[in-house]
């Protein structure tokens, strides 16, 4: 499920939402649009969230982690290629690494 510049996958443990190029905030609102435009879609769901190189601080994660949960939606983990970010969401008890199947050739 893609719209905009975000990319919505099944994984085996929920689903992963990768946000695209756009600032923080434009991410963020654009992913609560999504969240509030299909409901029951997202209801009860876990979701891990890639936020790309995007440094975040533990302000911007606990805001997403409370937008989400309002939302009845569960966020589990954050992926980043900022180490800032993963030391940030590791010690919020956030996941930081999909062990995610290998692509078979």
């Amino acid at each position: 499920m893609s719209q905009g510049g975000i990319v919505i996958k099944g994984i085996r443990q929920g689903l992963l939402v990768r946000l695209g190029d756009a600032g923080w905030a434009a991410a963020l609102d654009e992913l609560i649009e999504r969240v509030e435009a299909t409901p029951a879609f997202f209801r009860d769901s876990r979701v891990a969230l890639d936020v790309g190189p995007r440094e975040l601080g533990r302000g911007e994660l606990e805001r997403v982690r409370a937008l989400l949960a309002e939302r009845r939606v569960e966020l589990w983990a954050v992926l980043s290629t900022s180490s800032v970010t993963q030391l940030v969401a590791h010690d919020l008890g956030l996941v930081v690494d999909l062990e995610l199947p290998a692509r078979r050739t």
